[in-house]
């Protein structure tokens, strides 16, 4: 295995840790509260990008909202 491929397998396992990974039809049934990572792939923006500032006075730190289709097979699912 090249070198390359190896540290990216091994970035993936670190990233992933001890999560559980679901499938996008496996997060209909969920009953847990926690973290998982859903591997899916970017389909489109569903709705434009907002963004904020806490106050009207503040210029730091701006939030940012997005929803965003995912496909995983035949799933379909919106994150926001």
């Amino acid at each position: 295995m090249d070198p390359i491929e190896s540290s990216a397998a091994e970035k993936m396992k670190n990233f992933i840790a001890h999560h559980g990974i679901k499938s996008l039809h496996d997060m209909h049934f969920v009953s847990d509260k926690g973290v998982f990572v859903v591997v899916a792939w970017f389909d489109e923006v569903v709705e434009g990008v907002d963004m904020w500032f806490k106050d009207n006075h503040s210029t730091a730190k701006p939030s940012f909202r997005m929803k965003l289709k995912v496909r995983d097979g035949e799933e379909v699912g919106v994150f926001t």
